[in-house]
């Protein structure tokens, strides 16, 4: 059995101004005991991020720090970036989003834990924009393309092909999106600085991770009232909205699937710590 160190690495900006939109200082945090869980869920969810860093200067948690009667004024301004893999190798990106809470456990001394939770789209799901409303046929792929924009996010249309009759959307960025998906029938996720969207019963684009004993598949698939859960070794090209193939001697549970839920567990500077990614899918149409 081959022994492997894992790293992951946590970068913050601190911003300014009413939310955040002026960048500050930018810390990164390498070499620490980490814990990291990661939830894209689907749905209207926001993906999630639950993080645990241990050891950190004192002076750095109280700056950080974003709860309490004085540190409100900073909650949401933030952002975190996490980027996980082997030690010596190249990261990948695990979430990217903002802080929502960031505040330290003092009752665990000596392991001091600095304990962070955060949103993939925070700040565009509370920051006041202008309503939009169009005239006649609209193309629904305009629309969320502007909305990304508007967001900061990058844009990706998995083949949606959609117009919309003089359509009008109220509401924060976030909520014009989820309002202009509920009215075109269509799929969205805010997945680490990107706006995707898909067909329903379709899938996001690129590449489809193979999910086998030989490349970390952990026990066997599991059926669900939903379709099938499995867990792997992390695996960080798997994403809510796109597909996996799956090779089990479980025959049914074998072929290609869609994602619907993706949970992420890892660990750094913790013997025997998880490195576990959790899929939810269905299968995928033929």
């Amino acid at each position: 059995m081959t022994f492997v160190k894992r790293r992951i690495d946590v970068t913050i900006t601190l911003g300014s101004g009413q939310f955040g939109e002026e960048k500050g200082d930018t810390v990164t945090l390498t070499g620490y005991r980490v814990v990291a869980d990661m939830a894209a869920i689907g749905g209207d969810a926001q993906g999630q991020l639950q993080l645990q860093i241990f050891g950190m200067p004192l002076d750095l948690m109280n700056r950080l720090t974003t709860i309490g009667p004085v540190m409100t004024e900073i909650r949401g301004k933030n952002s975190i970036l996490v980027a996980a893999g082997d030690e010596g190798g190249v990261l990948s990106v695990l979430f990217e989003g903002t802080i929502d809470q960031a505040y330290a456990n003092f009752q665990t001394m000596p392991d001091v834990v600095f304990n962070i939770s955060a949103l993939s789209a925070l700040t565009q799901a509370v920051k006041p924009v202008g309503a939009k409303s169009y005239k006649g046929s609209t193309d629904v792929v305009g629309v969320m393309k502007t909305l990304a924009d508007e967001m900061g996010f990058a844009f990706e249309n998995n083949g949606v092909d959609v117009r919309l009759n003089s359509p009008y959307f109220p509401g924060t960025s976030l909520q014009q999106v989820k309002l202009c998906a509920r009215a075109a029938g269509i799929n969205y996720t805010t997945d680490r600085g990107v706006l995707a969207i898909w067909p329903q019963g379709g899938a996001r684009g690129g590449d489809i991770p193979l999910i086998a004993f030989d490349t970390g598949l952990v026990g066997y698939p599991a059926f669900s009232s939903n379709g099938l859960v499995v867990t792997t070794l992390y695996i960080p090209s798997v994403k809510q909205g796109g597909q996996v193939d799956i090779e089990s001697s479980l025959t049914v549970a074998s072929g290609r699937w869609n994602v619907f839920s993706v949970v992420h567990s890892l660990s750094s500077e913790r013997v025997g710590g998880p490195w576990f990614t959790q899929i939810a899918c269905y299968r995928a149409p033929t």
